[in-house]
């Protein structure tokens, strides 16, 4: 057991001068509770000197006629497991700051890439069309082949551009910019006229959110529409967005269908369910 602790020795007095005060303390503690409870009790302690952790568990021992007669005590040294715990939630909290900073920095991108695309692109090919459907009406002759032919070019940057707003769109929907409850609104309307699948959306009054957050939160509400779209045989979607006293906000998604084995969510198969979480 964990040094300097010994049975027989008055628990009111430190056993080792190596042991606190507040180390004696727990100990104490843990072994009152041990002869009060009549059952075993562990404890996890860290001793200062010499710098261990070690797991301690006290046993009381009966008489045949039920009576205590002594406490066992039983340590582990921990420290290499405390260590390799410590050194797994180390690494645990990087790999999440590394994935945020990932979502981030493929967010911003999608932004970047969406806005020139949408300006720069989206521009030229507007002033393409305006040219070509100036330059049709400049031309003499209702029946001209060149007449023909410039209208199909003109149809052609017609399609080019839909197309454009669509990537723009895919990439980063503009209405983000409008703040989350029209991203939402626009989100689940479409998400209605592309599968069919009815959506009803509950915001609350006057929420809010920070571009940071309204961008998670759109992201969410996407993988899991895209999921119940491809996935779920539902008919009937229901999204709710609320803001609690507490500062904190609650997103829910529910749907009528088949649903899913949450032990799915470890399928290392399974990376939209990952990158949600």
């Amino acid at each position: 057991m964990g040094p300097g602790f010994n049975d027989g020795v008055d628990i009111n007095t430190p056993a080792s001068p190596w042991i606190t005060d507040a180390e004696h303390t727990q100990l104490r503690a843990a072994l009152e509770k041990s002869v009060d409870l009549g059952c075993l009790v562990e404890l996890e302690i860290y001793f200062s000197n010499p710098q261990e952790w070690h797991r301690i568990m006290f046993v009381p021992e009966k008489n045949e006629q039920g009576d205590l007669t002594s406490v066992l005590s039983l340590g582990q040294d921990i420290t290499r497991q405390k260590q390799i715990d410590h050194e797994l939630r180390e690494s645990r909290s990087l790999l999440r700051e590394l994935g945020a900073r990932r979502e981030a920095e493929l967010e911003a991108e999608r932004k970047h890439i969406a806005h020139e695309i949408h300006e720069e692109l989206g521009q030229l090919l507007t002033t393409l069309r305006l040219n070509l459907s100036l330059t049709c009406s400049q031309l003499p002759g209702e029946d001209s082949p060149l007449r023909e032919k410039l209208n199909d070019m003109t149809r052609l940057v017609d399609r080019t551009i839909q197309t454009v707003r669509n990537i723009a769109t895919s990439l980063r929907p503009a209405v983000l910019n409008a703040g989350i409850a029209s991203a939402l609104e626009w989100l689940t309307q479409e998400f209605t006229r592309h599968s069919g699948i009815r959506c009803k959306l509950t915001l609350q009054e006057g929420i809010q959110l920070d571009e940071e957050r309204a961008t998670v939160v759109f992201r969410l509400v996407q993988e899991s529409l895209s999921n119940v779209g491809r996935h779920s045989g539902a008919d009937q979607v229901w999204i709710r967005l609320c803001h609690h006293v507490t500062g904190y906000y609650h997103l829910t998604i529910r749907d009528n269908g088949s649903g899913f084995d949450p032990e799915a969510i470890n399928n290392h198969q399974s990376f939209g369910l990952i990158g949600m979480q």
